[in-house]
């Protein structure tokens, strides 16, 4: 796999977002392509930072009525998680998006939209949160 700098990702890319975030994105079960989603094996997902519209449309889930179970119960938990995390640091949180601009995924509290693909996001700082090489003893 291929290590990036991201802004954008193509489908099995690793890429750092802000120097602390690990972020990937791939298929579950050999898939090839998503129609809820609009991806396929040759698209790019965009990274960009939590913003209040990605709040505000994760709190409309919960209410639609077309969702399937599973997802409504995980945008459910996702707002709880959410409401807990202070919003500076929410607002540095990773967020998956499709080329059309739609939430795919908020992989830090496990929200994904399409049960097609697998958002992976790791804490890893490349610079010691402190500074200095100290911090890492």
């Amino acid at each position: 796999m291929e290590l990036v700098k991201v802004n954008e990702l193509g489908h099995g890319q690793i890429g750092h977002f802000m120097d602390r975030f690990l972020v990937s994105w791939e298929f579950v079960g050999g898939n090839d392509g998503c129609r809820c989603c609009g991806s396929g094996q040759d698209s790019v997902m965009e990274v960009r930072h939590m913003v209040d519209a990605d709040w505000l449309y994760l709190s409309e889930l919960t209410k639609s009525t077309n969702l399937e179970n599973c997802q409504l119960e995980q945008a459910k938990r996702s707002v709880l998680l959410l409401k807990s995390i202070p919003v500076a640091a929410r607002r540095s949180l990773p967020v998956m998006v499709n080329p059309e601009g739609r939430v795919v995924s908020i992989p830090s509290v496990g929200f994904s939209i399409c049960k097609c693909l697998k958002v992976s996001v790791e804490f890893s700082p490349r610079v010691p949160l402190g500074g200095g090489y100290s911090s890492f003893l």
